[in-house]
């Protein structure tokens, strides 16, 4: 028994280590990029291979998994350092994102978070086709705007005075661009749902809407405020040069992993695969206040509710 668990602990260690390693190669190749996801996951099962190499009483083992878990944390733990706090004099605007799968059918997955947290903005992405007529529900409180499988909602008593933005011909954004006024601070807002890498081409047009929506902010004035389901970690090679390029910061900061996905109905490998792909990233000027998951509801996505202070300009 003890040579089997010594032989198992050796053969994890290895693949950890390539694993954690390999992800740094994600240019190269687009798979190795998803290998970038699991961060969390491979800093778990160090801690549980340092146990088991203590128990083995194998000094060289426990290091080698000291070694790639010092390596993960990294990247983990800056999510957990608490940001400084938000001016006094800030505008509170609070925002909804949820990924209500297309499979999903059922129109409280919508409908209750909306109205029971009553955010200023909420986005929906890959909608259930049934839901598109069923929005009018909201037309009294909120301005909609909509794409064939997104919809976001701007709250007309928040006084945002939302204007949808032209976007160049040929610039696919992945979702939904408008400008808000916020107490005389221009914000462009963008609710994104870029595609999800699951092959060559699909990772090259995630990569790719990434880099359009970096080329729109340049020639925005104002804040920014990016939303939705982002289909990347914050560890993903395209999630950390969209963040180096534009200069905007992670809500996340501070308030953990948050994780939403995966969270198929009845599925027993959700809490072993979680990890967080729905974002918000912000101006330096904008501040999360706070930040939540919020129940799942039939969807394979937890959606997010954020608490955003916009800082109002000096007079």
């Amino acid at each position: 028994m003890h040579r089997f668990l010594l032989i198992t602990a050796v053969i994890g260690s290895v693949v950890l280590l390539l694993a954690s390693f390999l992800g740094f190669a994600g240019g190269a190749f687009w798979f190795l990029d998803l290998l970038n996801h699991f961060r969390v996951q491979y800093l778990a099962a160090c801690i549980l291979g340092i146990a088991v190499a203590w128990r083995l009483r194998s000094r060289p083992l426990a290091m080698a998994f000291a070694t790639v878990a010092l390596l993960n944390s990294v990247f983990v733990i800056p999510l957990f350092i608490p940001q400084p706090d938000s001016p006094e004099s800030v505008h509170e605007v609070s925002i909804l994102s949820s990924n209500t799968w297309g499979r999903n059918a059922d129109w409280s997955s919508v409908r209750i978070p909306v109205r029971e947290h009553d955010p200023d903005i909420a986005y929906f992405t890959e909608m259930h086709p049934s839901f598109g007529p069923r929005f009018m529900e909201f037309d009294a409180d909120y301005h909609i705007f909509r794409t064939e499988e997104d919809v976001l909602l701007v709250r007309r008593r928040a006084g945002l005075s939302p204007e949808p933005l032209n976007v160049p011909a040929g610039v696919d954004l992945a979702g939904i661009p408008v400008s808000l006024s916020v107490a005389g601070v221009t914000v462009t807002l963008l609710a994104v749902h870029p595609a999800a890498p699951r092959s060559a081409a699909t990772a090259n047009m995630h990569d790719q809407s990434f880099a359009a929506i970096a080329s729109f902010l340049e020639t925005q004035e104002g804040l920014a405020i990016i939303v939705g389901d982002f289909n990347a970690t914050p560890w993903s090679r395209g999630f950390r040069n969209f963040q180096q390029r534009t200069g905007l910061l992670n809500s996340q900061a501070g308030f953990g992993l948050q994780t939403t996905w995966p969270s198929y109905p009845g599925s027993p490998f959700n809490g072993l695969l979680r990890i967080p792909i729905d974002h918000c990233l912000h101006s330096p000027a904008v501040h999360a206040m706070d930040r939540r998951v919020l129940p799942h509801r039939g969807s394979n996505h937890n959606p997010i509710l954020i608490r955003l202070g916009i800082e109002e300009p000096r007079r």
